[in-house]
């Protein structure tokens, strides 16, 4: 049978053959689990600010992320697959992975509330890195979209998806639920006035959980910032447009 929810576990980083891990201020990891769903938050060592988002097969979790860097405090996005391994309240995450063609591993223990409470400075998100990657529409932090149209489906007018968003220092994070989305996550990159972003979301009708990736457009006039995506649905380009909820 596969391994408990991850949902509301920490994790440290132990050890990894990428880089060195600093005992005194290693990295931590919450983790969030809901219908398949997995999404998280971490910090520290290397990393000021960091999301991930992916989905759960069994005892292997398939992971895309965004973190910034402590040393310079460039952007850093990619993907990993990682093994749930061990027991409840000892739960060890393996993740493999290969940077220019050579194979690595780094591994990651479970925190129990003692230990949660002493690593917990590391997933606080420093003042310093609350502005945005330099576009002419101000930042999305804190802000909330309504989708108002799409030409992959029709738009429920009375209940319609709406998305929360979190941006500090070039990454981009946030929720999203309503119409035919039961509840989602995604997290990505903003260069700009454009965002690009991977999502993970459970369909209403059936359940089935939908993953893939968009970038948009942000859009400014007469004070109003809209959302434009583009997208591709089985070859077939498609738009939707998102406008801030007042």
């Amino acid at each position: 049978m596969p391994l408990p929810s991850l949902d509301g576990r920490a994790f440290r980083l132990l050890s990894s053959s990428n880089s060195a891990v600093d005992p005194d201020a290693s990295s931590v990891f919450v983790f969030h689990e809901r219908a398949g769903i997995v999404w998280s938050e971490y910090g520290g060592d290397t990393v000021t600010v960091g999301r991930g988002v992916g989905v759960r097969e069994g005892d292997t979790l398939r992971e895309w992320f965004v973190h910034r860097l402590a040393a310079d405090g460039s952007v850093v996005s990619g993907d990993n697959t990682s093994e749930i391994v061990g027991e409840p309240g000892a739960l060890r995450l393996v993740e493999r992975f290969t940077i220019d063609g050579v194979d690595l591993e780094s591994v990651c223990v479970e925190l129990d509330p003692a230990e949660r409470a002493r690593w917990a400075d590391a997933l606080l998100v420093p003042d310093d890195v609350a502005v945005t990657a330099g576009g002419a529409a101000p930042s999305l932090d804190g802000r909330r979209f309504v989708l108002t149209s799409s030409t992959a489906s029709v738009v429920d007018e009375d209940s319609p998806s709406t998305f929360d968003y979190h941006e500090h220092a070039g990454l981009i994070w946030g929720e999203y639920g309503g119409d035919t989305v039961t509840f989602g996550r995604f997290i990505g990159t903003r260069s700009g006035d454009t965002i690009s972003v991977v999502f993970a979301h459970e369909l209403v009708a059936d359940g089935r959980v939908i993953t893939g990736g968009s970038d948009s457009a942000v859009r400014l006039s007469d004070g109003e910032l809209t959302l434009v995506e583009d997208f591709v649905v089985d070859g077939v380009e498609h738009r939707s447009v998102c406008v801030q909820a007042r």
